[in-house]
C-alpha cells in the first residue's frame, strides 16, 4: 500500500472476483492497520501526507466502506479529516443524497461554525439556506 503509483486505487472493485471474500478480508485488515495510523485532522490542522500515503490509505478506506454499502464507516472515513469547510460539506451531501436531511443540515451548520471569517465557503452557506 506504499505504491506511488496509485495500483490500489479502486482495488476492491477492480479485483473483487479475483479476491473473493477471503482476500477482500485480508485486504481490510491490512488497510485497517495502516488507517488507524492516520490522524484526525480538525481545523487549521495540516498533515505533510495529504497528497501522498494519506490520500492513498483514505481512498481505499473509501472504497471499502462502499464495496460493503456501510455508510457509517464511510462518514467514520470522511471525518477523519476535518481540517477545510469542504469537509463538512462533503459530509453534508452525502448525508443529502442518502436521504437524511437533519444529519446533512447539521454537518452543513457545523462546517459554518467551525470556520468564522474568510474562510467560511459560499458554499456551505447555499446549503444551509437550501435547506431552510
Amino acid at each position: 500500500m506504499e505504491s506511488d503509483y496509485d495500483v490500489f486505487h479502486g482495488a476492491v472493485f477492480v479485483y473483487a472476483d479475483i479476491l473473493g471474500k477471503t482476500g477482500i478480508s485480508a485486504y481490510r485488515r491490512l488497510a485497517e492497520a495502516d488507517w488507524a495510523k492516520v490522524p484526525a485532522l480538525a481545523r487549521g490542522d495540516e498533515d505533510p501526507n495529504r497528497y501522498g500515503q494519506r490520500y492513498r490509505i483514505t481512498s481505499i478506506m473509501e472504497a471499502l466502506a462502499r464495496a460493503s454499502d456501510d455508510f457509517d464507516g464511510l462518514v467514520a472515513v470522511k471525518s477523519r479529516d476535518l481540517s477545510s469547510p469542504d469537509a463538512f460539506l462533503r459530509l453534508a451531501q452525502l448525508h443529502q443524497e442518502s436521504g437524511q436531511p437533519d444529519q446533512a443540515l447539521d454537518w452543513a451548520e457545523r462546517g459554518w461554525r467551525s470556520f468564522p471569517g474568510t474562510r467560511r465557503d459560499k458554499r456551505l452557506r447555499a446549503f444551509i439556506a437550501d435547506a431552510y
